[in-house]
């Protein structure tokens, strides 16, 4: 007749090395984590590579974009953020207008553009030439500033009869120190009394100092 207690040792046996063995994945020690010591949430703990943060600049549109970086620390830097600051030089223009407007003096100050959106959109602020202040726009890209333009309508301009409506264009370019800005503007400058017959386009140049 069949005893089964005669087989119960043997089960138990088979039993426990299914405990050790067979029901045991290995894993029990794995610690999941980030293995790079680079992340902000490094865990030298690790076993088991997990998800990595890394803080950084997340603007495509910065010089020190980050395409690691998970989180945005604030600390993007713009081509404008070189040029923000306020300058003193020189303004000439030649021929006779350079009379009305030329400056060994000259101060320009040079801000963050209206749309905050525009991270390398600046204003160009030539201040007290012949007796006016000129803003100007230009986008700022690497040591350059490009797309230098303005428009004043109807302004009088010294030891010239009557009133113009003036536009400028340009460049301009900052030394490697980031101190000295070079910029070349291009004046149209028309007399609002079509009947005048004055039409001027003077190439002036600027050079001035970071103060």
């Amino acid at each position: 007749m069949f005893k089964s207690n005669k087989f119960f040792p043997i089960l138990l046996f088979i039993f426990s090395i299914c405990l050790f063995a067979c029901g045991d994945d290995g894993d029990s020690n794995e610690i999941t984590g980030c293995m790079d010591p680079a992340a902000d949430n490094y865990n030298p703990n690790a076993t088991v590579d997990g998800n990595c943060e890394y803080s950084g600049c997340t603007d495509p549109d910065a010089e020190n974009y980050n395409e690691l970086a998970t989180t945005d620390d604030n600390s993007c830097i713009y081509a404008r953020d070189k040029f923000i600051g306020t300058y003193l030089g020189s303004f000439t223009c030649p021929g006779f207008i350079g009379a009305a407007v030329n400056t060994d003096s000259i101060v320009v100050t040079i801000e963050n553009g209206l749309d905050a959106n525009l991270k390398n959109q600046v204003i160009i602020t030539l201040l007290d030439v012949s007796g006016f202040d000129i803003p100007l726009t230009a986008t700022a890209q690497a040591d350059s500033l490009f797309d230098i333009a303005a428009e004043l309508p109807g302004i009088p301009i010294n030891s010239l009869p009557g009133t113009y409506d003036v536009k400028g264009t340009g460049l301009a370019a900052i030394s490697s120190d980031e101190t000295t800005l070079s910029a070349t503007v291009i004046l149209d400058i028309a007399n609002t009394d079509p009947n005048s017959g004055i039409v001027i386009n003077s190439e002036c140049e600027l050079v001035a100092i970071k103060q």
